[in-house]
């Protein structure tokens, strides 16, 4: 009979990128292992949409890896970029 090994809880790279960010220093255990539980992740591809304007906010957006640019398009259909949010920031506290 052979020893098994012991069983190890797997860990994702997203849950290894969420909990590097600086922000995560300062949680107790307890709220390490709520953040992984309630983190959803969702990758997007380049030039795509996030989230648009007047769908319903339920969550913060949290940015693992790129760069998230928030920007509105006019009624004449000029765009206006408000500001750009990079690896390691979050957006959407405000429309919560």
């Amino acid at each position: 009979m052979t020893k098994r090994s012991p069983q190890f809880p797997t860990i994702s790279l997203e849950s290894v990128s969420l909990l590097a960010m600086e922000w995560t220093e300062q949680l107790t255990p307890e709220l390490k292992r709520r953040v992984l539980a309630e983190t959803r992740v969702r990758k997007v591809l380049a030039e795509a949409f996030v989230c648009r304007k007047g769908e319903p906010v339920t969550a913060w957006i949290g940015v693992l890896t790129g760069l998230v640019k928030l920007a509105s398009t006019m009624p004449n259909g000029r765009s206006v970029s408000f500001t750009g949010v990079p690896a390691g920031g979050w957006f959407g506290e405000g429309s919560l």
